[in-house]
């Protein structure tokens, strides 16, 4: 049974948040039961916002040290830091 006041979630729960808060397709290469810290946003970040600030400031702070993370997107490519986020996302 989940702790309640156990502050962290799956890596899993982590990329369903993520992608029902952002709509971003992300993988994490980490077992999927890790532990690690909830992913909190409410709000989408800017779709101006470059991939890769987005995921220095919302994504990778939660993470395991030097864990990597592919973020896709809408057509389900691989996309590097410099994509800016609404081309990560479904129109």
């Amino acid at each position: 049974m989940a702790d309640s006041n156990d502050p962290r979630e799956t890596v899993a729960a982590f990329i369903s948040h993520v992608k029902d808060v952002e709509n971003i397709k992300i993988k994490i290469d980490v077992h999927p039961v890790t532990k690690v810290e909830s992913f909190k946003h409410v709000n989408k970040a800017p779709g101006d916002d470059t991939v890769g600030d987005w995921l220095r400031n919302r994504i990778t702070p939660r993470l395991p040290a030097d864990t990597t993370v592919t973020v896709y997107d809408r057509l389900g490519k691989p996309v590097g830091s410099h994509v800016l986020l609404k081309f990560c996302r479904p129109h």
